[in-house]
């Protein structure tokens, strides 16, 4: 029995390890208006940015793109198919010509033997897919989908996906196309009509796609459970239009349920972890993620909790706030030493991840303790699955004292007054009644309390 878990915890170890190579060095080709040909790299696991290069001039950038199971690009530019030359962008004459007349079409899906399958452009307001047979040298009509296309064609995990517009909702869709039989196909995700996606292809994440946002140029994960979008780069000022990588053509991506708090680990903390801002008693509370956190999961996200855990030495003093509120997201704990985020329902996990950077560490006691904190932070999904424990580390830094004696309580006569110093010249002044110098003069019993700050 030994020998079968330590053999299981090598191959899930050399797992993650390929997972995470495969994530960092895939290229990707796209096209750009008004005619280039580039490669693209996603840097860092998708957490640094993208590295893209031009590899030629190409005439037109073409209706769609689609590598083949056999490893070529396929370019469309109806009523032809043309093959790319990857390390040029040439693509020479064309490798078939529909020999009779069709609708204008956009995208296009190579799946092998010399079949190809594209739909109409989206103002053509038709929902048909058609086949293309080179072999038999027709193209014809498999059937309707009941979803108009408004985009790219793209394979991913051994299913295809395209994008439709439904004017009627004021809404766009990721469509899950079944290509035997067409009006079988399903709606996934729906978008706001504002949010278009222009190209479209398999990404080395699970449950997400890889797409092109239509205005804006960036590169985004589209992530098919929620419909969440998570930025990857910007592409701008390329005009980007179609994109696609042998990736359409890989298995599916292991599913790992995963947090990382600081994807580009910009922070200088490593793995799924973030550094905090220092902490001192002058801090109005500190973050405890950073910009770009990232999620991985396989069903909706259902709950999060962030708990202060460790050496707390200044309990019950040292809380965890919610300094907004979140669609969609309800906030429990706020307070106390563990924040619980629950899905009130709708909840995408770019919702988390907004509730998330709301929530601050913050040291309340008079004079906090010196020393590393630690807030542990973990989600649960519909599934049952649980993430990883991210951990943000805070320091606490222990700032000096500055000595203040505003001496004995005093007694005086009616009609006098009395001066209280708090001495150290120069320093800042913070006094009960709202005074800011270093003497008050009061004739008033009560209490008076100063607060001295040096600056440091």
């Amino acid at each position: 029995m030994g020998y079968k878990i330590n053999l299981f915890i090598i191959v899930y170890l050399l797992t993650i390890i390929l997972f995470k190579d495969k994530l960092a060095c895939q290229t990707f080709y796209l096209t750009s208006a008004p005619g280039t040909f580039y490669s693209l790299d996603l840097n860092n696991q998708l957490c640094g940015g993208c590295s893209l290069a031009p590899v030629g001039g190409i005439s037109y950038p073409g209706d769609g793109l689609s590598f083949g199971p056999d490893g070529n690009l396929y370019l469309l530019a109806p009523p032809s198919i043309y093959q790319i030359d990857l390390s040029t962008g040439n693509w020479g004459a064309p490798i078939f010509t529909c020999p009779t007349p069709i609708p204008l079409m956009t995208g296009i899906l190579s799946v092998g033997g010399g079949i190809f399958y594209t739909m109409p452009w989206g103002n053509a307001n038709s929902d048909l897919l058609y086949k293309w047979d080179i072999g038999l040298g027709i193209v014809s009509v498999v059937g309707a989908t009941g979803f108009n296309s408004e985009g790219e064609l793209t394979m991913f995990g051994g299913e295809i996906y395209y994008q439709s517009k439904n004017q009627l909702s004021g809404t766009l869709s990721i469509i899950h196309l079944d290509p035997i039989t067409p009006s079988n196909s399903q709606e996934v995700i729906t978008y706001d009509l504002f949010d278009p996606i222009i190209g479209l292809t398999a990404s080395p994440v699970c449950n997400s796609l890889l797409g092109i946002e239509t205005y804006t140029h960036k590169i985004v994960l589209i992530n098919l459970i929620d419909g969440a979008r998570t930025f990857i780069c910007n592409l701008a000022p390329v005009i980007a239009m179609w994109i696609s990588s042998p990736l359409e053509f890989a298995p599916p991506p292991p599913c790992m349920i995963t947090l990382d708090l600081d994807c580009d680990d910009s922070s200088g903390a490593t793995d799924a972890d973030y550094n905090s801002p220092d902490f001192d008693c002058l801090t109005n509370g500190v973050d405890i993620a950073d910009e770009d956190t990232r999620m991985m999961y396989d069903a909706i996200i259902s709950e999060m909790t962030i708990h202060i855990t460790g050496f707390v030495p200044d309990a019950p003093f040292e809380l965890l706030f919610m300094t907004g509120s979140v669609a969609g997201i309800n906030v429990s704990g706020s307070g106390t030493d563990m924040i619980t985020l629950s899905n009130a329902g709708g909840a995408k996990s770019t919702d988390f991840k907004d509730a998330l950077r709301l929530v601050v560490y913050n040291n309340i006691s008079n004079y906090p303790t010196g020393g590393l904190r630690t807030v542990e932070v973990q989600f649960t999904t519909e599934s049952g699955a649980m993430s990883n424990v991210a951990t943000a580390f805070i320091q606490v830094n222990e700032l000096q004292r500055v000595p203040v004696d505003l001496g004995p309580d005093q007694q005086q006569c009616d009609g006098l007054t009395t001066i209280f110093d708090a001495g150290n010249p120069g320093e800042s002044y913070s006094w009960s009644t709202g005074q800011h110098s270093q003497t008050i003069t009061t004739g008033t019993s009560g209490q008076y309390i100063v607060t001295v700050s040096n600056g440091i």
